[in-house]
């Protein structure tokens, strides 16, 4: 998995051509639509969008992994944990995101800064 860019749906016809050379020349894009977004997930997420609890250190660190490709395995190798706890945690991060699978959950997590992707 590996997002190189994000525009927004209500931002497509304005930014995406330019979002598609800045991948396409091996860079990252983020609309600058994303960029004013205000939201902090920890803070905002109980009251704006019913999404549940705040995400955990061991969870944000296993996000991140996901987010830079990493198998399961490899996951459970890089945090020495085991296999099961890596999927446990996935398994609560996609119900605290209300995520449909992995890629649904790394756009979240980038959408609510989660994760930022820039300085990996």
């Amino acid at each position: 998995l590996c997002i190189n860019g994000i525009v927004l749906k209500d931002s497509c016809d304005k930014y995406l051509p330019e979002a598609v050379t800045a991948v396409m020349n091996e860079d990252f894009y983020l609309c600058p639509n994303c960029r004013t977004l205000k939201y902090n997930y920890a803070y905002n997420a109980k009251k704006t969008r019913g999404i549940q609890k705040e995400i955990t250190d061991k969870e944000l660190e296993i996000l991140e992994n996901i987010a830079n490709g990493y198998t399961t395995p490899k996951i459970a190798e890089r945090c020495n944990i085991s296999i099961n706890t890596v999927e446990f945690h996935r398994k609560n991060l996609i119900l605290k995101l209300e995520a449909e699978n992995a890629p649904h959950l790394v756009a979240k997590a980038i959408y609510y800064q989660l994760i930022d992707l820039k300085n990996k």
